[in-house]
Order: C-alpha cells, then structure tokens, then sequence
C-alpha cells in the first residue's frame, strides 16, 4: 500500500499533493507549501543506495527500489515521511536547516573573522 502511494505521489503535481496531504496530515501553516515540497524530485533509490541512508523519521533504512526524496542539505528521507513533515516544518529533520528558497541562499556558518 505504501509503495502504491509512494508511485503515485512522484507524479503528483503541487495540486494533487496539497490534496493528499490535507487527508493525511493537518496544515499547521508553519511548513512549506505543496509547490515548494515539489521542489524536492523524488526518485527511486537505487541498489548501490540500497542501506546508504535512514529515514530519521521512521528510522529505518532506505531500501532499494523506494521512493525518497533528497533535500538540498544532501539529506535522503522516504517520500511518505518527509512529505508530512514538510507541511509541518520548514526544516530538515536532521541538520535543523530551513528549506524555504530564501534560507537556502543564506551560508550555515557566519564568515569568519580575519
């Protein structure tokens, strides 16, 4: 059933999955929209992925052949937890960076000092 709503869901627009995730999860207004969680291309792991990454949500491994999607902090979740999440936070559950565009322009770490 998962992996049904994990095809699925790669192929839904900005629409199709503000539609899924008004079912799923409550919008709390803090996270991004269905346009900027689209941003992020899933794409089915491969097997030399294959137990590379963890979910931090679910905490479990990202197995061959899943859906997932990658953040541009370079951290990799399964598409039915990050999707939720997204909605609810603006932020990568791991490194705590914001995913809004403009956060991303922003560097982690201030310059340093000569």
């Amino acid at each position: 059933m998962e992996q049904d709503f994990a095809q699925l869901a790669a192929q839904y627009t900005a629409a199709g999955l503000s539609m899924y995730l008004s079912l799923q999860a409550p919008w709390l207004g803090d996270g991004l929209t269905p346009g900027e969680i689209c941003r992020f291309t899933p794409h089915l792991t491969s097997p030399s992925e294959a137990d590379r990454h963890t979910c931090s949500i679910c905490i479990s491994a990202i197995l061959a052949s899943e859906w997932a999607r990658t953040l541009d902090c370079g951290h990799t979740f399964h598409l039915q937890c990050l999707d939720p999440w997204l909605t609810r936070q603006d932020m990568c559950p791991n490194c705590k960076r914001s995913m809004r565009s403009s956060a991303l322009e922003q560097p982690l770490l201030p310059p340093a000092e000569s």
